[in-house]
């Protein structure tokens, strides 16, 4: 064999195998931190002996995320600017577009926001808190492993007026969770059943009445997550809205015992007042 040819052939196989590399990329784009305490490290080369470029914190997004077989356990992504690589097992896919956005709260000098998503089979509530430099000041999230056709997750303001906290329910977990508004830190958590796409009324005295879709009737938490009361309406269901007038709880169901939608009316210690048919 000569020379040429076999250089030839050399290119020809170099060329064979790039071609095999580039067709094995996999673009993701956007990338979410998880399964950390505090934050991954971004390298400069992909193994753990490389040079750490940043500490990419728990939750941050990462940009243009791509792998590629030499890549091995890691992504290629950027992250502030600059790019690195970050271990697989520590990132998943961002919410799309079609993020739901679940809360949105004014408190002081910070801003909450919470955003609903189904990725990959489940789905993904995201709660970020930022003070009113845009800087981020906490961050929590919450998941379940199953997507149905309501809302299983959620997150909203309760307790009382003058210490309020954030409550985030998680419906697959039957865990209500309440979190410091200021730094993000647990405050309890609580195994109680509250059905799925819930709905929610909250008094200034830190009480959170809660229901909603495959769930009981209203549930009045305290503000130290202990369930007060638990509303019986009878053959009534699917409740999903409810509204504080004064000393009585309003209560929107699709279903009433008599096959179609109606209110019905409970005072606050969860004894039914009123029935009104649609």
């Amino acid at each position: 064999m000569t020379r040429k040819l076999l250089g030839v052939l050399l290119v020809a196989a170099m060329l064979l195998s790039c071609g095999a590399a580039l067709a094995e990329k996999t673009f993701y784009g956007d990338m979410v931190v998880i399964n950390c305490e505090e934050w991954v490290s971004l390298r400069d080369v992909p193994g753990t002996g490389g040079k750490r470029l940043a500490k990419v914190p728990l939750y941050a997004v990462v940009t243009d995320a791509e792998w590629e077989p030499i890549c091995g356990d890691f992504i290629y992504c950027c992250y502030e600017g600059q790019y690195g690589y970050i271990l697989s097992q520590y990132l998943m896919m961002a919410p799309d577009d079609g993020a739901d956005i679940v809360m949105n709260e004014q408190m002081a000098n910070l801003r909450i926001v919470a955003e609903r998503s189904c990725i990959d089979g489940g789905e993904y509530l995201y709660i970020d808190c930022e003070d009113e430099t845009g800087a981020l000041r906490w961050q929590y999230e919450t998941h379940t492993d199953d997507v149905t056709e309501l809302t299983l997750t959620t997150a909203f303001l309760g307790g009382p007026a003058q210490d309020p906290m954030v409550l985030v329910y998680n419906a697959m977990d039957n865990l209500l969770t309440a979190l410091e508004p200021f730094d993000g830190g647990v405050i309890w958590q609580k195994d109680i059943d509250l059905g799925a796409s819930n709905t929610w009324a909250t008094s200034g005295e830190g009480i959170a009445y809660i229901g909603g879709y495959y769930g009981p009737d209203p549930v009045a938490v305290d503000y130290n997550g202990n369930v007060l009361w638990r509303a019986d309406s009878g053959d009534c269901a699917w409740l999903y809205e409810m509204e504080l007038d004064g000393d009585r709880l309003i209560c929107t169901y699709d279903l009433m015992d008599n096959g179609g939608s109606g209110r019905i009316i409970y005072d606050l210690d969860g004894n039914l007042l009123e029935k009104h048919y649609d």
